[in-house]
């Protein structure tokens, strides 16, 4: 990912189609670092969601479908293997209230 997910809109656009194509399902931003002033993170954030955020969302619903297809057969299998925790009977519950001394 070099270059991360800077510069124009169509340039942002454009590595989040790459990632996208690539599998990936969750991208994290963080505008936040350096000397960014708050004004020039919002008119960023502001911007993505006007010009690059809506055609990502439009095939959200698909993906998440495509997505839960493809983690069925092996959520399935994982489930299979869960085993159930077994609480002994003779254990008690104790319950601790804020600022009791113990």
């Amino acid at each position: 990912a070099e270059g991360g997910c800077i510069g124009t809109p169509d340039e942002v656009r454009a590595k989040l189609l790459g990632y996208e194509q690539a599998g990936v399902d969750q991208v994290v931003f963080i505008s936040q670092a350096g000397n960014n002033r708050h004004e020039d993170i919002c008119s960023s954030l502001d911007l993505f969601a006007r010009q690059v955020l809506p055609e990502f969302k439009e095939r959200a619903p698909r993906r998440m479908k495509d997505k839960a297809a493809r983690l069925e057969p092996i959520l399935a299998t994982a489930m299979k293997r869960k085993r159930e925790v077994e609480i002994p009977s003779d254990r008690r519950q104790t319950t601790i209230r804020a600022g009791m001394q113990l």
